[in-house]
């Protein structure tokens, strides 16, 4: 009986196996690069679309700046397109656009909205005693994400004004 048994356990196990790898999803090629290594993903150009709506509904952004080692912080307030120096720091702000409603698809950043703030977020350059030290966005609801990091100050999306 135990020989019945191991046998019909053997052929289970290789009429079940054969039918595991038989249903196994083929695998796709991978292109090759050089010398038979996988290719590079290819790195995908980010294209910003501001609407024009957009452009003429927003004058200005709001800028919380914090000293950490006073913890005293200030509201800049900076146009889009313009440069502001911070007072008493090393630090100047461009402000090189704003979107209500930031959005990324695939390679493109736009915004979904011209006049709901629904996901505010401003693209700005932070030049320190003339030197680029931050080029990237701020989000007003995750200052988180992609944050400024400077040992003496942080800064955050504090607000915005339309035209």
């Amino acid at each position: 009986m135990k020989k019945i048994a191991c046998g019909g356990l053997l052929l289970a196990l290789i009429f079940g196996g054969l039918s595991l790898w038989g249903c196994k999803k083929k695998q796709q090629l991978q292109p090759q690069g050089q010398m038979g290594q996988p290719a590079m993903p290819q790195k995908v150009e980010t294209v910003l679309v501001v609407p024009d709506g957009v452009k003429t509904k927003w004058k200005a952004v709001k800028i919380n700046v914090t000293d950490k080692t006073s913890n005293k912080s200030q509201i800049i307030t900076v146009e889009i397109g313009k440069e502001v120096q911070i007072p008493n720091s090393d630090l100047k702000i461009f402000v090189e656009t704003f979107l209500p409603a930031f959005k990324m698809e695939g390679g493109t950043i736009t915004s979904t909205s011209v006049d709901q703030p629904t996901n505010p977020a401003v693209k700005l350059k932070v030049f320190e005693k003339g030197e680029e030290v931050f080029k990237g966005w701020l989000f007003e609801r995750f200052p988180n994400v992609h944050p400024f990091n400077h040992p003496k100050y942080a800064l955050l999306l504090a607000g915005y004004e339309k035209k």
